[in-house]
């Protein structure tokens, strides 16, 4: 009787140990998932943010080459930036652009 009581106790605790390894297993399964799934959702995250830095970097591309091409594609018609206009180094005279200046310097006979 003594053996039976044993054995009963031994499969009484192995059916624990089993339910346990059987509950470690689901928690194991859900916490991988949502791993995977937080994984997923950071590449996801920075997948948008490289393409919003490559987005920000073709913007800056155009921006620099519209204002090189501004600055030098027809200097003589350029206003000055300071709102003083331009001067006649021969007289003095002032001009808004250096176009009306330079056809004022070919003809000053100051």
């Amino acid at each position: 009787m003594e053996k039976q009581t044993a054995l009963n106790q031994k499969e009484s605790d192995l059916n624990q140990l089993s339910k346990q390894l059987q509950t470690l297993q689901e928690d194991f399964a859900k916490s991988e998932a949502n791993h995977l799934q937080n994984s997923q959702q950071h590449l996801q995250k920075q997948a948008q943010l490289e393409l919003k830095v490559m987005d920000l970097m073709q913007k800056n591309r155009e921006l620099t080459a519209s204002g090189q091409e501004h600055r030098f594609s027809n200097s003589t018609v350029r206003e000055d930036s300071c709102g003083t206009g331009h001067a006649c180094p021969l007289c003095g005279s002032m001009f808004r652009n250096l176009a009306d200046l330079q056809i004022h310097v070919e003809s000053c006979v100051s």
